[in-house]
C-alpha cells in the first residue's frame, strides 16, 4: 500500500471493509457505484469520512434515537439549508453490531453505534457535521422545524401560541 492509501485506511477505518467487499463485486457493480460517485462530486476526486451514532460524535442523532424518534440514511443526506435539497454524498457502508451492509437506502433507520461510511464532497461533510451535532439543525432537516433559537425567543413564540418545541440541547 502506498503511503496514501495508509493514512486513507488509518483515518476511516471503515474504508478497508469496503474496499474488501467492493473487490468482491462484479465489473457492473464497480461502474454502477463510480458513476453515482462522479454525479454526486462532478467527477471530482470525494472526500471519504466516517460518521458514528453515539453521543460523543453525533449528539443530535443520538438525542433524537435515545428519545425514541426515528433517523434515517436520508435525513443525514438534506441540506440544512433547503431540506429538499441533497447533499452531495452518498452512503458507501452502513456498520451495525458488525455486521456490513453496501450501499444502504436512504429509508434505512439508524440505530445507536451505528457506523457510516460516506464519500461525497468537503461541503457536504461539513454540512453533515453540523447536522449530527446541532439540534436544531437536525429538527429542521428531519421534520421541517425551523423553530427559535434560545431561551427568549422560545418563550415568546410559545407565548404566542407557535408551539414551537422545547429546545433539546
Amino acid at each position: 500500500a502506498t503511503a496514501v492509501e495508509c493514512v486513507a485506511l488509518t483515518s476511516t477505518p471503515l474504508l478497508a471493509p469496503f474496499i474488501r467487499i467492493a473487490e468482491q463485486q462484479n465489473e457492473d457493480w464497480a461502474t454502477d457505484v463510480n458513476a453515482r460517485l462522479e454525479e454526486t462530486t462532478g467527477g471530482a476526486v470525494p472526500s471519504i469520512w466516517a460518521m458514528r451514532v453515539d453521543p460523543s460524535h453525533s449528539p443530535a442523532i443520538a438525542h433524537a434515537i435515545a428519545c425514541a424518534e426515528n433517523a434515517t440514511l436520508g435525513d443525514l443526506r438534506r441540506d440544512p439549508s433547503c431540506r429538499d435539497r441533497r447533499l452531495d454524498c452518498i452512503a458507501l457502508l452502513l456498520l451495525r453490531a458488525g455486521e456490513p451492509v453496501v450501499l444502504p437506502a436512504d429509508g434505512v433507520s439508524l440505530a445507536l453505534a451505528d457506523s457510516v461510511l460516506f464519500a461525497g464532497t468537503a461541503e457536504a461533510r461539513r454540512l453533515q457535521a453540523l447536522i449530527a451535532h446541532n439540534v436544531k439543525t437536525w429538527d429542521y432537516v428531519r421534520l421541517g422545524i425551523d423553530g427559535p433559537d434560545g431561551f427568549v425567543w422560545r418563550m415568546l413564540f410559545r407565548r404566542r401560541g407557535q408551539g414551537v418545541p422545547a429546545s433539546r440541547s
